[in-house]
């Protein structure tokens, strides 16, 4: 996963999403669904995605029962976190607000290349 990337897309929600990114992440969590084997877990840390992402991702993680975690960031797994990240670029392509770099990814993912 390119970490810039991931960074843009979800510095772009939080901007466009505003306060309603918190319901978004609620819906996408809802719809992840885990499957057996290994998946580490990563870090995602609150400097790379922005305050107000973090903050809405916590809140939701939180209020989900998810493994709270330090300040400062949020330990993940790696499939929930490839799954927020496609999602949370699915609906800004959705709404016109994806780059064209984020487009070619999205399209590449949904490709499986």
């Amino acid at each position: 996963m390119d970490d810039d990337l991931e960074a843009e897309v979800w510095r772009a929600a939080a901007d466009f999403h505003g306060p309603t990114l918190e319901l978004i992440l609620r819906e996408v969590l809802s719809s992840y669904q885990r499957k057996p084997g290994f998946d580490p877990q990563t870090r995602l840390y609150e400097k790379a995605i922005g305050v107000a992402a973090f903050k809405a991702l916590r809140t939701v993680i939180d209020r989900e029962h998810f493994n709270p975690s330090t300040t400062g960031y949020l330990m993940i797994r790696e499939r929930l976190r490839f799954h927020l990240r496609n999602e949370l670029l699915r609906h800004l392509m959705q709404q016109g607000h994806a780059s064209p770099i984020q487009q070619d990814t999205l399209i590449a993912v949904d490709l499986g290349i």
